[in-house]
């Protein structure tokens, strides 16, 4: 939540024309399966079972970044089992951390339907 909220001190401070941006941000550690992330104003995050069945992550969330003082950010967890993938919902460019450290191209996944990219926990 520091690093979003420190994104919207510069954002908010050189926004003179209301322009905001929304976002996740999390940390996944691929071990576990804990996902720890943020979330300002963006979609909610979708997971996929082995089977195939989407679900809504149910997690509250902050206001988009730049527009208020305090966008009132909260972090929140979640555990993806192995099989589960994690998707941000399409026509966004995902930015995930994987330990502390920017995840590769490789640990993502194209799928056919809409090309939508998504981190396999194995």
């Amino acid at each position: 939540a520091q690093i979003l909220a420190r994104a919207n001190s510069l954002l908010y401070g050189m926004n003179a024309r209301g322009l905001f941006a929304t976002m996740i941000y999390g940390i996944l550690t691929r071990d576990s399966g804990d996902f720890h992330y943020v979330r300002a104003g963006h979609e909610l995050p979708i997971l996929v079972s082995p089977d195939g069945k989407a679900h809504l992550v149910d997690s509250t969330g902050g206001m988009p970044l730049g527009i208020w003082d305090d966008p009132m950010l909260s972090e929140h967890h979640l555990r993806l089992p192995p099989g589960r993938r994690s998707f941000l919902p399409p026509g966004r460019v995902p930015l995930v951390l994987l330990n502390g450290v920017s995840a590769l191209p490789r640990r993502f996944t194209s799928f056919s339907a809409g090309g939508r990219a998504g981190a396999n926990c194995r």
